[in-house]
């Protein structure tokens, strides 16, 4: 018990030790900042982790100053006015330590839960009772219902968590 005591102890000390390492990167020259740009607009999602935090952005806008998130949610008031947008929040390059760019493979995998799907009715069906000759709609139900649920599951899959991509550093 002591043993691990000491050892959770040290690997704190060592935690504690290192977590001030992280250092922020320097502003992009002029030529990196456009492909940066262009990189972050193409991607699903950007990902900017900074000294402090990480911060998750669906259009963020990539700037010589730093990243200005995009806002996600609306004014709070009953009547709005659409012309004005709110301005996002500025990550400055002095405390960005990298930008991630993150794709969803939605199209990708929505249809390899469509083939688990089929494949899954195909046994069902196959192996089931004979349709034709019992009458039993049972089995097409059940055919259709896997199909459906094979589809669902591939699609909320897809539109989980992006894969990342470091574009910067």
């Amino acid at each position: 018990m002591r043993r691990r005591a000491r050892g959770l102890a040290g690997a704190v000390l060592v935690g504690v030790a290192f977590a001030g390492t992280a250092s922020a990167v320097p502003a992009p020259d002029a030529e990196r900042l456009a492909a940066l740009r262009v990189t972050c607009g193409a991607a699903s999602a950007v990902r900017v982790m900074t000294t402090g935090a990480s911060f998750i952005s669906d259009r963020p806008t990539v700037e010589a100053t730093g990243v200005r998130l995009s806002t996600t949610g609306g004014r709070p008031a009953l009547i709005t006015d659409r012309s004005a947008p709110l301005p996002g929040r500025l990550l400055e390059w002095n405390d960005i330590e990298r930008v991630d760019a993150g794709r969803r493979f939605v199209r990708r995998r929505t249809l390899i839960g469509v083939g688990a799907g089929v494949l899954g009715a195909a046994l069902l069906l196959r192996n089931g009772r004979d349709i034709a000759e019992e009458g039993d709609n049972v089995m097409l139900l059940l055919a259709g219902f896997t199909l459906g649920a094979g589809t669902a599951v591939g699609y909320l899959y897809g539109t989980g968590y992006p894969v990342w991509r470091r574009v910067y550093p």
